[in-house]
């Protein structure tokens, strides 16, 4: 199984914007419309840990919301945003680049660990599971040295 990594720098990827409850609106209002349109009838309300994958004009992938909850959510646990790592669809996703820096690099910490699978001993079955096909590039600003080693 592939160690988890980040994707190589330079790779198309798609969208990933990390929502609070309080900066759902203004969010949603950078949207494309028809991104805008699909969150709103889904009824996303950025809890703790919510995904939501957003369409395109063209009924293609645009990228994702990614619920981080309130303040008191925030304050009971970290890595947040990591769970979208095993949730989202296929694909390659990049943080907005108006993430604030310091979540941007414990999400991409966050989204490494959460990628991480022990299966030396694991079935067929569970190995083939595919996290590997979920990949985020590394934030901007990422020190190399910060960047996972094989």
């Amino acid at each position: 199984m592939p160690t988890p990594d980040f994707a190589a720098p330079g790779t198309d990827a798609l969208t990933l914007r990390l929502v609070t409850p309080d900066g759902l609106d203004a969010a949603l209002g950078d949207l494309p419309q028809v991104a805008q349109a699909w969150a709103r009838a889904q009824g996303f309300r950025a809890g703790p840990g919510a995904v939501l994958a957003l369409p395109d004009a063209s009924g293609g992938l645009w990228g994702a919301l990614v619920g981080l909850g309130d303040d008191k959510a925030r304050a009971r646990g970290r890595f947040i945003a990591a769970s979208a790592a095993s949730k989202l669809p296929e694909g390659t996703y990049a943080l907005d680049p108006a993430t604030d820096p310091d979540l941007a690099h414990e999400t991409a910490l966050g989204w490494l660990l959460e990628s991480y699978r022990f299966d030396r001993y694991a079935s067929q079955s569970t190995a083939k599971r595919g996290w590997w096909r979920r990949r985020a590039s590394m934030p901007n600003g990422c020190a190399s040295s910060r960047r996972a080693r094989r």
